[in-house]
């Protein structure tokens, strides 16, 4: 029987030994399962903070493109009504009758250095442009008209050439002032941009 009680208790010390490395085991493994978890939690956590930031990056990039074409087009629709005033401009100028097409000539080519020299009269106003030059007390020789000038003139006298087509006198007039135009056609956009 001796033998025996040492089988058994060699089985019941195994058993037991068994018993300690399944419990140390369950132990380890709940141990390292919880780390996991808190690993997975914190990273769960983190990705979701860094998704969270994308997320916003991506709205404000969002917002901040979206008011830059709304910016865009607001500015593009101002340059086109300036530009429609332009042309309305333009089309009075060239719309003026012959006696306030003379005086507004006239004070234009007054201003012409010398006395010597050619001017170029826009189509169908050579006669009108005859009368300016005589209202403005010069004496300059009208040539033939130019069909490309709407109204205005071009002055030549040697090398130098003085472009007084009236597209050249509101290019001129508007360039230093498309600021005040703005300002005059979109007073409210204008203090709010402020």
């Amino acid at each position: 029987m001796a033998l025996e009680d040492l089988t058994q208790r060699i089985a019941e010390d195994a058993a037991a030994q068994r018993n300690r490395l399944l419990d140390d085991a369950k132990k380890e493994g709940a141990s390292v399962r919880e780390e996991l978890m808190s690993e997975f939690a914190a990273s769960k956590e983190g990705k979701s903070a860094v998704l969270k930031q994308e997320n916003e990056r991506i709205r404000r990039s969002i917002r901040v493109t979206t008011a830059m074409k709304l910016r865009s087009h607001e500015l593009q629709q101002r340059r086109q009504l300036v530009q429609e005033v332009r042309e309305r401009a333009l089309a009075q100028l060239v719309a003026l009758d012959d006696t306030a097409y003379t005086q507004f000539l006239s004070s234009r080519i007054a201003e012409l250095p010398g006395n010597e020299g050619q001017i170029t009269p826009a189509a169908r106003r050579k006669a009108a442009t005859e009368a300016a030059v005589q209202a403005s007390g010069k004496a300059f020789e009208v040539i033939e008209e130019d069909a490309s000038l709407q109204g205005g003139f071009r002055f030549v006298r040697g090398d130098l050439v003085i472009d007084a087509s009236l597209e050249a006198l509101l290019s001129e007039f508007f360039a230093g002032r498309e600021t005040d135009v703005a300002s005059q056609l979109f007073p409210a956009t204008e203090q709010n941009a402020n």
